[in-house]
């Protein structure tokens, strides 16, 4: 909103937070009630999302409503995750295997919504970016609190390549699609070309922060260092009996969510108050995977834009 506003008429916005209200003249605050019944809409954007899995379904339908009255298309804004990425070469098209509560979430969210549009043969182009840089949001929290410890363990030193992406290439190239009209149905894979490791993601927040980064390789495979939690996360994660019992029984499933609540990146992430600092579940899962030649194996669905060097980065979040 504070990079494109100017070039657009006006634009309503539903948020909890009056923040961005006071970028522009033009962003107006609408509730559920006046979303659903707003006009002269010409393309929506969601990229809302509820941690707490409550709202989610509310907001899908909201969206739906507003491009059937408009008859306009929805540029969604998903996530990488909701994809294969453990299975084959490549991040397959394939809904992910992985049943933490956020991947589920996403997911669900996603087929509601292509099956609503598909219906009303309504335009749906799916955005699914990588892990995002940025001064807000949840990767924003977990960096901070990581850099705060006495250093980080990362599997492979943070040698491995992930999908990031700089938010503003992610608002760049929303803005495009929305300015040249060119959205189709369909899903694109989209990360940014200055950060490629962990250990480029840390640096470059620690640079932003003013704070030391001292990295040490984590060698383990657990995905929490207790043995009887590492067992109980790898069987609600990884199996279809994990995902039945974390289904049907709420005991399990409170404290699962509990633990997804504690983390910063709204996962199932686990932040030790003194000394070191390591991720568990399923960041643990994604930071020791490598994407160099998945990402390298994806074809049409894929997007690399290359809009900004480190220097652009850091100078332009210094101004915010």
């Amino acid at each position: 909103i504070k990079r494109f506003s100017e070039g657009f008429e006006k634009i309503f916005i539903f948020t909890r937070s009056n923040n961005l209200l006071n970028e522009s003249s033009n962003v107006v605050s609408v509730g559920y009630e006046d979303l659903v019944n707003t006009t002269d809409v010409s393309c929506v954007l969601h990229f809302a999302f509820d941690h707490l899995y409550k709202e989610n379904k509310k907001l899908a339908d909201a969206v739906h409503t507003v491009c059937k009255l408009n008859k306009c298309s929805l540029i969604y804004l998903s996530s990488f995750v909701v994809r294969d990425f453990l299975s084959g070469p490549s991040l397959s098209l394939e809904p992910s295997r992985l049943n933490d509560p956020y991947t589920i979430e996403k997911i669900q969210v996603k087929r509601y919504l292509e099956t609503k549009f598909k219906n009303s043969n309504l335009i749906m182009l799916q955005i699914e970016p990588g892990v995002v840089f940025g001064l807000r949001g949840g990767w924003f929290d977990h960096v901070s609190e990581a850099l705060s410890k006495e250093f980080i363990w990362l599997p492979n030193s943070g040698g491995n390549v992930s999908p990031f992406i700089y938010v503003g290439e992610l608002s760049t190239y929303i803005y495009e699609k929305i300015i040249h009209g060119d959205q189709t149905s369909g899903s694109v894979l989209i990360t940014g070309g200055s950060i490629k490791t962990w250990e480029e993601f840390y640096s470059l927040y620690g640079k932003i922060l003013g704070r030391r980064v001292r990295i040490h390789s984590l060698n383990s495979s657990r995905l929490h260092p207790r043995l009887v939690v590492h067992f109980l996360m790898y069987l609600v994660i990884f199996t279809k009996l994990g995902k039945a019992i974390f289904k049907f029984t709420p005991i399990l499933k409170s404290y699962f969510k509990k633990l997804s609540r504690s983390s910063c990146n709204n996962d199932v992430d686990f932040i030790t108050k003194k000394g070191p600092y390591r991720s568990y579940g399923i960041t643990h899962v994604l930071q020791s995977t490598n994407f160099e030649k998945k990402l390298a194996a994806i074809n049409n669905d894929f997007t690399e834009t290359n809009m900004f060097t480190e220097s652009f980065i850091l100078k332009e979040m210094d101004s915010d």
